[in-house]
């Protein structure tokens, strides 16, 4: 049985470009629904590697958002969990802020959500997170195998994520990580024995 795939519509354009399997499956992420997601969840424990202020669409004084959170750990609700997975070099308190930082902030709220979908305190909250939940998640799965990709991560884990490691680069302009040719083959190769 071959593992699934996961992949968002503006990923799978790079991704099909490296050695790797095919994408499986396709899940996007509805931001204007999202935050009801994480509100639905009881909002996420988010600990942050470092301290992050930022002023979204012109901060709180201008109808958008402030944030500032201290490194360590917090407790976050819907619209903090969107305004912080934004921010986007714009972070006065931590000036080494780049597309990395943003990247390693953004795989830390999915494991929050992970651990917070598998906690017995959202058991209580299912009817709430199912219904917010296809609001917030599209995907070209079908019902059932949504159904048991959820009870799957509820019921058994998941391992733990592996991030294929490049050399960070810049290139157009743009922050990119290089990976070598033979770490690439190396983790389709581990990929496809499971």
């Amino acid at each position: 049985m071959q593992p699934a795939v996961f992949a968002s519509a503006s990923l799978l354009g790079s991704a099909q470009q490296q050695p790797a399997p095919s994408a499986t499956f396709q899940v996007e992420v509805n931001f204007v629904d999202f935050p009801k997601f994480i509100d639905a969840l009881g909002g996420i424990d988010l600990t942050f590697r470092h301290k992050l202020c930022a002023e979204i669409s012109g901060g709180a004084k201008n109808g958008g958002q402030t944030l500032k959170f201290s490194k360590g750990e917090h407790h976050l609700n819907g619209k903090e969990t969107l305004g912080v997975a934004r921010v986007r070099k714009d972070n006065p308190c931590f000036p080494g802020e780049n597309d990395f930082t943003r990247v390693q902030r953004q795989q830390d709220i999915l494991s929050a959500i992970k651990s917070q979908i598998a906690s017995p305190s959202t058991f209580f909250r299912l009817p709430w997170v199912s219904w917010e939940a296809p609001k917030a998640i599209r995907s070209d799965m079908g019902g059932p195998t949504l159904l048991g990709l959820f009870s799957s991560l509820a019921v058994g884990g998941t391992p733990p994520t592996r991030i294929l490691k490049g050399d960070p680069s810049v290139v157009n302009g743009q922050d990119v990580l290089v990976v070598p040719e033979a770490r690439k083959q190396a983790a389709v190769k581990r990929f496809e024995n499971g």
